[in-house]
């Protein structure tokens, strides 16, 4: 059905010891993905970290063109700042492609 479609979130995919990317990435279907999550601290230099600038270049070829979200949460006292962190990055990664 044209009607269902799926939010993919690698940060879920990494904490339960999943390969997001790029082997997850390449058994979806991509036509059906309605929405992207990325997770602040998956933005972040640290074990977190998932390189979202070659994932969004795959998405780009693949003519993804629909949502993007920004999970905000990172722990800590730094919340509202980390979150303005983020969302710098994800414009800075946009800027590159």
């Amino acid at each position: 059905s044209k009607w269902v479609g799926f939010n993919w979130d690698p940060g879920n995919a990494k904490y339960l010891n999943e390969t997001a990317w790029p082997d997850g990435y390449k058994v979806l279907p991509v036509n059906r993905m309605l929405n992207v999550q990325y997770k602040a601290k998956n933005l972040m230099q640290g074990e977190d970290f998932i390189d979202w600038l070659s994932i969004m270049k795959a998405m780009q070829k693949d003519g993804y063109s629909h949502q993007l979200g920004l999970e905000t949460h990172t722990g800590g006292p730094n919340l509202i700042e980390n979150a303005h962190t983020a969302m710098k990055t994800i414009m800075h990664l946009v800027g590159q492609l």
